[in-house]
């Protein structure tokens, strides 16, 4: 599995005030340009490395500009890629879905946050699968895997 997450943008925009006492706000921010970049980057990683599958990680049925924006600037990009299949999960089930099978998974691009956090899920998750794949097996044991925390943070 590997984790595409746009790095810049996404509730990492690093804006947020207070409003009054008891009230604070974090933006989320989501442009196109963003999108397209890292998205664009994720099918081309794809298509470089032969992997087979590209999935889109959003929360769309609830943040529906921002997160709207991400998954249909995915679908559209992803036309472009005929050759890759191309799905979209909403982000909890997906998450969870990564937590308990990743191996249905080739290629995740998500905004920021979400990659964040289900970087670290799926480093844990690999690094406990590699642990029990260890104590079941004797002598030696060959996995290939990618380095857990190998997001590729910026499509430059």
């Amino acid at each position: 599995v590997v984790i595409v997450r746009e790095n810049e943008e996404d509730l990492y925009a690093w804006i947020e005030h207070r409003q009054t006492e008891k009230v604070y706000q974090c933006l989320k921010i989501i442009a196109l340009p963003g999108c397209e970049k890292i998205i664009r980057y994720a099918f081309e990683y794809a298509k470089r490395n032969n992997r087979k599958k590209v999935t889109c990680f959003t929360k769309d049925n609830i943040m529906k500009l921002t997160d709207g924006l991400f998954h249909k600037t995915f679908d559209r990009i992803a036309k472009d890629y005929s050759n890759i299949i191309s799905e979209h999960w909403i982000v909890d089930i997906g998450a969870a879905k990564l937590a308990d099978t990743p191996e249905q998974f080739d290629v995740i691009v998500m905004p920021n946050l979400y990659g964040d956090i289900l970087s670290d899920v799926a480093a844990r998750n690999v690094s406990r699968k590699v642990r029990q794949i260890s104590d079941c097996k004797k002598g030696v044991v060959k996995l290939s895997c990618e380095r857990p925390h190998w997001v590729l943070w910026k499509a430059d």
